[in-house]
């Protein structure tokens, strides 16, 4: 049985040319963690790094 969970994801400006995407939720053998020069990058790349996380442990999508 498959089990899906909501995970917040927190985006903030560390100052006026870079952001970071992140969230405070636990997984077993890694964070999940995004950077950009805009909001929308850092976004992108969490996103990437969920997905290569997903492949990596061979989560279901």
């Amino acid at each position: 049985m498959e089990t899906k969970r909501t995970v917040f994801v927190i985006i903030e400006c560390a100052d006026a040319k870079s952001f970071s995407a992140y969230t405070t939720e636990k997984f077993d053998g890694f964070a999940l963690i995004g950077y950009g020069s805009s909001a929308e990058e850092a976004k992108q790349d969490f996103m990437e790094s969920y997905k290569e996380a997903r492949e990596y442990y061979n989560y279901p999508e």
